[in-house]
């Protein structure tokens, strides 16, 4: 599957944090979806949030006010 260059992936170690970071998204309106992680990217938690570029920072802020640790893929 091919993705746009303008989208990130948010990868987390655990499926807790990677729940809490799906909730806090929709608290938010942040548009995303829900994927395993692509095969060029690893985490431990099986699943990520598949987001645009453009929404990365505004995630990544919610983020560590939680905090939660998390990766950015490419």
């Amino acid at each position: 599957m091919s993705y746009a260059a303008d989208s990130r992936f948010v990868l987390f170690a655990t499926t807790r944090d990677f729940i809490r970071a799906m909730q806090a998204a929709e608290r938010i309106g942040l548009p995303h979806r829900v994927i395993a992680v692509p095969v060029h990217l690893r985490a431990d938690c099986g699943m990520c949030l598949h987001i645009d570029a453009a929404e990365q920072e505004r995630l990544e802020i919610v983020l560590r006010q939680i905090p939660i640790a998390y990766e950015i893929g490419l």
